[in-house]
């Protein structure tokens, strides 16, 4: 049934969708480009030029979320525009797409008396595509949304009864393809929406569909357009993705299954079961809760928490809690008290989230440094990285230098490490070791033919995705004598690190300092309150952390830092039971201390710079 036209209640919700937009874009302009979008862009350029998978460029991902990007390049030249514009606009383009022909779907899916529910659904809607994303903002996960969205709706629509004719289908399901090309995690979803088509239905030929003739037709191409243009990836990138990537970068089980997008999907689910019986919406909440529940399996298979792995379940699962919220506050909104519990219960979790990352609107802070150092050592000149989080190519993309190298990351590292350690070196098989020795020669290749002025080596004591375990990049490379006849023309020039926002005086530092000789002699149990240990003789000490009666640890091993004190301080402290005594003449050195050891960058980075003798 259609809906009524615009009433001035309904004018309020349908501003709010003008307004989202209008929010996504000033925050999106505010924020650089991910790491991830930015790469695809390189590739992107690299294919337009003639470049392949291992020869010009290595990455993990299949080659269609670069193809993807290839529009923006073109789109760039034709409006002399920067190519993050360009980007942003394509994006946004798509997402406006996605989300009119989301609504021509959903606008018959209500019913009239529920025209304001519809509206609402709409803005939550437009919160999925424009505003959650945040700073994934156009990439891969978020694409897979925009380009899936409309079949979701699509299937409702003609569950309900309702014909869209054969060239409708055509376009939502040639849309819709690109999406679930993407990684053949996604099709998981798919696969149960067609089968509770199927079960609905009780009728086999409900698959015999245009849309689904065209996406199976689509699957197949692009099968052979891989296999045909980009053979590298099938036979090289993919067995050592296999082999090393997921092991080098997996969290465990409990850091997949309680993370808040979880929670939120358990929730949820419990509310859609709670509220079935009532719902004049079943097949809408039912596709919607089995698509993120597609999308869910496809994130625990890859058993990584990232924010963007979760967004498609957690984007479909807010959906579908936004309309069982809606009818349910529609029933019970005699009764206030009750409707704030539920709404609060239910969308405690995504509201959190959303002030937490918009909390600070911007992320170009944090790369302010490397940017400015770029300009003034690389403008215009090659750069490139040696570590396994490119944390620094947003910084060689706006500093407008170019990134040398085919990696953009050290993506098989973590997991040689992780399942490499010294005292099995022994136990590796031949074709392990001729992998990695493969990959290092690559990485000295790069060196040797694209000669960047810089090279960034990560040094960070505690590196992402290498737990507790210590591993430093140039040690382990400088053993191959091809990297080290590489390696020859770079000498040190300096240290880039994040900065703390505030310096050690002004900062707020609470907690207590312990100085001791060995680390037997604490016992967590008996310290109260969040507390430093120096472990330790004279001026080099090792720092460890207590809170909640317990050392603080990553995975299994104790947190620790190294610290060094001036001799000053090594003398100065009176202690009692090995806990430093604070007076008034040693506030400001004991804050300055707990300072140094509490302060973690998020990157630090030693420079290489080429200099070739005449």
């Amino acid at each position: 049934m259609k809906m009524s036209h615009l009433t001035p209640r309904n004018l309020v919700a349908f501003s709010g969708l003008v307004v989202i937009i209008m929010v996504a874009w000033s925050v999106q302009s505010h924020l650089l480009l991910s790491c991830d979008s930015i790469w695809h862009l390189l590739v992107a350029k690299r294919i337009v030029a003639g470049g392949t998978y291992t020869k010009d460029f290595f990455q993990v991902n299949p080659p269609l979320a670069p193809l993807l990007h290839i529009p923006p390049i073109y789109l760039a030249d034709l409006l002399s525009i920067n190519t993050a514009l360009a980007l942003r606009m394509y994006v946004f383009g798509l997402a406006l797409v996605s989300f009119i022909v989301s609504y021509l779907l959903i606008r018959p899916i209500f019913l009239k008396k529920h025209v304001f529910l519809a509206y609402w659904f709409l803005v939550a809607l437009a919160l999925v595509l424009f505003l959650l994303p945040h700073h994934d903002f156009g990439d891969r996960e978020h694409l897979l949304l925009i380009f899936t969205l409309p079949y979701f709706f699509a299937i409702v629509y003609r569950l309900q009864g309702n014909a869209l004719g054969f060239w409708p289908e055509i376009g939502i399901g040639f849309f819709a393809a690109i999406g679930f090309a993407m990684k053949p995690h996604y099709l998981i979803a798919w696969l149960l929406v067609e089968a509770y088509i199927l079960f609905y239905t009780r009728n086999l030929r409900s698959w015999w569909r245009p849309d689904v003739i065209i996406m199976m037709a689509m699957f197949v191409v692009y099968l052979i357009v891989v296999f045909t243009y980009f053979p590298d990836y099938i036979h090289t990138v993919l067995p050592i993705l296999i082999r090393f990537y997921y092991v080098g970068h997996q969290n465990s089980w409990r850091e997949v299954l309680l993370v808040n997008s979880m929670l939120f999907f358990y929730v949820a689910v419990l509310f859609y079961m709670s509220q079935y019986q009532q719902n004049p919406y079943k097949l809408l909440s039912t596709v919607l809760l089995l698509v993120a529940l597609g999308f869910m399996s496809a994130y625990l298979l890859q058993k990584i928490n990232w924010y963007y792995h979760a967004l498609p379940f957690f984007s479909m699962t807010f959906l579908m809690t936004v309309l069982l919220l809606g009818l349910f506050i529609r029933k019970h909104k005699n009764n206030i008290l009750l409707v704030i519990l539920v709404t609060g219960l239910l969308l405690g979790i995504p509201g959190t989230y959303m002030l937490t990352i918009y909390s600070t609107v911007s992320n170009m802070n944090d790369h302010d440094a490397l940017i400015d150092f770029l300009h003034t050592h690389a403008n215009h000149q090659s750069v490139s990285y040696i570590g396994a989080l490119p944390d620094i190519l947003p910084a060689v993309f706006y500093a407008n230098s170019i990134y040398g190298s085919r990696f953009l990351d050290f993506f098989w590292m973590p997991g040689v490490v992780k399942t490499s350690p010294p005292s099995f070196q022994k136990q590796r098989s031949r074709q392990e070791i001729h992998t990695e020795l493969s990959l290092i020669n690559l990485v000295s290749e790069d060196i040797e033919t694209r000669k960047p002025k810089l090279i960034f080596v990560d040094i960070n004591e505690y590196k992402r995705f290498y737990s507790s375990m210590t591993f430093d990049y140039l040690p382990y490379l400088l053993k191959s004598p091809r990297f080290q006849a590489a390696w020859k023309p770079y000498h040190y020039l300096a240290t880039v690190e994040t900065q703390p926002l505030l310096s050690a005086q002004k900062r707020k530092v609470v907690g207590a300092l312990y100085l001791v000789h060995d680390l037997k002699q604490i016992i967590p149990q008996t310290i109260d309150g969040n507390t430093v240990i120096l472990v330790g003789d004279r001026m080099n000490r090792t720092a460890y952390f207590v809170h909640d009666h317990t050392f603080f640890k990553i995975k299994s091993a104790l947190l620790h830092k190294q610290v060094r004190l001036s001799e000053q301080e090594s003398l100065r402290f009176v202690t009692q039971d090995n806990k430093v005594v604070r007076i008034e003449n040693n506030q400001r050195a004991i804050n300055k201390i707990l300072s140094r050891a509490l302060y973690f960058p998020n990157y630090v980075y030693q420079v290489y710079q080429r200099e070739d003798r005449a």
